[in-house]
């Protein structure tokens, strides 16, 4: 075989290894080096591409969808997502002094419903609060995109459905009507992301909120053993695990045609309004130490709680009471500019009191 000009087997019969070593070191380490290099990439493909079938395959359980079984007692509306998309809502007018003054949009979780509304906005409701729940595409009553396979990962699309909706709210009311966004779950990251883009939006309540980027590297941590020639690069370079991050990403988007903004630096960058994190401190799916990150990235005013014994986006089961009370009397503040109550009053210095490791209630 000649390579570059050169006779391998010849040469070292005749020089013996260490003397062909000693004259053709460069050739030599040229070739290793390549060998390394696709090594490397070829470990690094065959990461990226298990990364992408855990973004795609993997399904949220059954037991944290909260699909509502009772219809909502409101008004049926259909209304467009920003890119067109034809979804539908149900309009709930409150009966007290708040309705007409405010609305509050809820964004269910992945796999779910509008009609979840019931159970988590229970109290806002009673306080007689207007709320537009709505359907994300390919959920409940609104369009099916034919070529897009919703997954628990919030993506551009589900963005332009909860700006449609906040559009439209603003379609039926004057310029000073204030709009309140209320997230579970993926819904939850939709609504920040949304409100990063509008000023239309005052306040945001989120449950259970998480950022597709952090949760690629938790799955890392979560398939160890499957990542295990991936683990020695990235727990000894972050800078070379982001890139890897990045990757599988951007090989999701393209294979499943959406984008997946970051809720991490969207809440960095958007325009400072009130934000109330909720989360279970017994999560197993999305962990606690993740809202916490995302509340720390957030800016003034902003509130988290988290809530002990509390699963993925049970906290409303552990506390129901607290629970409404909590995100009534914040909506009051934030979307009425005032608490109307003595009680009122007490529970939002309660939340306003509330910190990153508090943990009790």
């Amino acid at each position: 075989m000649v390579l570059l000009g050169w006779y391998p087997a010849h040469l070292i019969a005749t020089l013996g290894w260490w003397g062909f070593v000693q004259n053709h070191w460069l050739y030599i380490a040229i070739i290793a080096g390549l060998a390394l290099i696709a090594l490397c990439l070829i470990t690094l493909w065959r990461s990226v591409r298990l990364g992408y079938n855990i973004m795609r395959d993997t399904l949220i359980p059954l037991s944290m969808v909260s699909n509502g079984s009772e219809e909502l007692p409101g008004q049926e509306l259909e209304f467009r997502s920003l890119d067109g998309t034809s979804l539908r809502g149900t309009l709930i007018r409150g009966k007290q002094d708040e309705s007409g003054q405010c609305t509050v949009v809820f964004c269910h979780e992945f796999g779910a419903n509008k009609n979840s509304c019931l159970r988590y906005c229970k109290g806002i409701l009673e306080a007689g609060f207007d709320v537009f729940a709505f359907d994300f595409r390919n959920h409940g009553h609104s369009s099916h995109e034919p070529n897009y396979i919703p997954r628990q990962w919030p993506t551009d699309k589900e963005v332009s459905d909860v700006l449609g909706a906040c559009a439209f709210i603003e379609s039926l009311h004057s310029k000073d009507h204030s709009i309140g966004l209320f997230g579970v779950s993926r819904g939850g990251g939709a609504a920040i992301m949304a409100a990063a883009q509008t000023g239309a939006v005052k306040a945001i309540i989120t449950d259970g909120v998480f950022s597709t980027d952090w949760t690629v590297e938790d799955s890392v941590d979560r398939w160890a053993e499957i990542f295990a020639k991936l683990a020695v690069f990235y727990r000894r370079l972050p800078q070379f695990f982001r890139m890897y991050r990045w990757m599988v990403i951007g090989q999701a988007e393209v294979r499943l045609k959406c984008r997946f903004p970051s809720v991490r630096k969207l809440v960095n960058k958007m325009e400072p309004r009130p934000i109330f994190f909720i989360h279970g401190k017994k999560d197993g799916y999305i962990k606690p130490e993740q809202a916490m990150r995302i509340y720390e990235q957030a800016r003034e005013p902003k509130f988290i709680w988290i809530v002990p014994k509390a699963k993925h986006n049970r906290s409303v089961e552990v506390t129901p009471q607290l629970y409404a009370q909590r995100t009534t009397a914040f909506f009051r503040k934030y979307l009425l500019q005032a608490a109307t109550s003595i009680q009122d009053n007490e529970v939002f210095e309660d939340i306003a009191e509330l910190k990153p490791t508090d943990i009790t209630y």
